[in-house]
C-alpha cells in the first residue's frame, strides 16, 4: 500500500522494466495485470469501441485499412486486445479521487499507436478498480 504516486519513486529516466519493478514491488500490480485488465475490457466491449472508428489500420499499415464495423471490431477483439498491445504512456493522480492512481496506456496495434487509449484505475492499496478502453 502506498500513500501517494510519490511513494512509487519514479523517475523520467526508468525503463519500463524499472517502472514495473516499483509498480510491483509497492502495489503488488505487475503492468502485466493492467494490460490484461485493458485485453479484457476490449474483448467486452468491442462492438462499441469498434462504433468510434470510421476505419483503422492495423499497426499503422495504411494498405490494409479496414472500414467495415464488424471487421473492425473483430479486429479490435482478437487483435488489438492482446495484453501484448498495451504500452504504458504515464501514471497519473486520479483526478477527482485521490484514492487511486490512473495508468494510462496507448495501444500499438491500433493506427501507429495514438488512436486507441487505455486507462487503469488502481487503489492505492493495489487493487484494480477499474479499466477501460476509448478512442482518440
Amino acid at each position: 500500500m502506498i500513500n501517494s504516486l510519490k511513494d512509487l519513486e519514479l523517475s523520467e529516466d526508468d525503463t519500463l522494466e524499472m517502472v514495473n519493478t516499483k509498480v510491483n514491488n509497492c502495489l503488488n500490480l505487475s503492468l502485466e495485470d493492467m494490460q490484461i485488465s485493458l485485453q479484457n475490457s476490449l474483448q467486452q466491449r468491442c462492438e462499441e469501441v469498434a462504433q468510434d472508428y470510421r476505419l483503422i489500420a492495423p499497426y499503422g499499415d495504411y494498405g490494409k485499412s479496414i472500414e467495415d464495423t464488424q471487421q473492425i471490431a473483430q479486429f479490435l477483439k482478437e487483435e488489438a486486445s492482446q495484453s501484448k498491445n498495451w504500452k504504458l504512456q504515464y501514471i497519473q493522480d486520479h483526478e477527482t479521487n485521490s484514492n487511486l492512481i490512473q495508468f494510462n496506456f496507448a495501444n500499438l496495434s491500433v493506427d501507429e499507436g495514438d488512436s486507441c487509449y487505455g486507462v487503469v484505475l488502481v487503489s492505492k492499496s493495489g487493487k484494480i478498480r477499474h479499466s477501460f478502453v476509448h478512442s482518440a
